[in-house]
């Protein structure tokens, strides 16, 4: 069998590394090691490794069925579905391989099938436009939350319920939570287009403040009663919930920070992705946090310099 998918990931990764460059490949390098660490420490406990083990699958499992192109991969690839499942075999490997070095090896092996019943499933999240009149309620000011709740409702939707749902019982929500937080730092990837950017009056300062300011207003807004409920049934957890809410609005604050000092109207960036899901996965550990705190000072000026290359008119005298 040929790997084909995974020769074409291996290309796709090479190339985002090139965008990257060597400073962020450095971070992203760092983080990785990190949360390899941790995933090692945790599978030295029997609880802690089921719980790993579940984040895990349940990781794969979110990828799977939200990704586009697997009616293309069913019907032109030969092996689709062993295609699939070494793609998810290879490239979890940081996160599964330090269970082989544990007493808790065999939890390695559990990963085959339950990666192999993944790349089986032929289920999919419909991306369809909806609620057209949305834009009441949401201004054009603040695309992506426009634009993202109407391709994504379901997703956003059953997260948030599984995470009230949840809310009475130990980390489970957090882990709702956090995958919720997750689907919406990826409607942070698609950069407006230069009249919806220049449609307020705002300097690039104030344009950046009322973006984290949203942002941080909205997810406030939806987690802070899944967090309240959690203390409340759980109030030894106190400390871990608020550095998890802490973390995940720092998470939020960097993704916009990150999208606009790489900002190109109209354009999809998606080489943004794997720094921000590496620091996704390290933002679930709250010793981590000085890490996102200091990408979001780094990438704040940065940010301003590149809006104000548009701000400014710059851009039209570079074509």
């Amino acid at each position: 069998m040929k790997l084909v998918l995974f020769k074409l990931r291996l290309h796709q990764l090479k190339r985002q590394i090139n965008n990257l460059g060597f400073g962020y490949t450095l971070i992203a390098m760092i983080i990785l090691a990190i949360i390899i660490t941790i995933v090692f420490s945790k599978f030295h406990s029997k609880t802690d490794s089921i719980l790993i083990s579940i984040i895990i699958s349940f990781i794969v499992l979110s990828i799977h069925i939200s990704r586009k192109d697997k009616i293309f991969i069913y019907r032109q690839m030969d092996h689709p579905a062993l295609n699939i499942f070494s793609e998810y075999m290879i490239f979890s490997l940081p996160l599964t391989l330090p269970a082989l070095f544990t007493t808790h090896w065999y939890y390695f092996f559990a990963f085959i099938p339950v990666f192999f019943i993944c790349a089986l499933l032929r289920v999919s999240i419909r991306h369809r436009t909806i609620l057209p009149h949305l834009s009441k309620v949401i201004s054009a000011k603040n695309f992506e939350w426009l634009s993202g709740i109407r391709k994504n409702l379901g997703a956003v939707l059953i997260l948030l319920l599984l995470a009230f749902a949840t809310s009475w019982l130990k980390i489970v929500p957090l882990i709702f939570s956090w995958l919720f937080i997750t689907t919406l730092m990826a409607f942070y990837q698609e950069g407006e287009s230069l009249q919806i950017l220049f449609s307020s009056t705002y300097t690039p300062r104030q344009f950046l403040w009322h973006k984290v300011k949203y942002g941080i207003a909205i997810v406030l807004f939806l987690l802070i009663p899944v967090i309240v409920v959690n203390i409340i049934f759980h109030p030894e957890l106190l400390l871990l919930d608020c550095a998890f809410l802490v973390m995940q609005l720092t998470m939020v604050v960097f993704t916009i920070l990150f999208k606009y000092t790489t900002y190109v109207p109209n354009e999809v960036n998606r080489g943004n992705s794997t720094l921000l899901a590496m620091l996704s996965i390290s933002s679930l550990v709250p010793y981590t946090f000085p890490l996102p705190l200091l990408l979001c000072i780094r990438n704040y000026s940065k940010a301003v310099k590149n809006l104000n290359f548009y701000f400014n008119g710059q851009h039209t005298a570079a074509y």
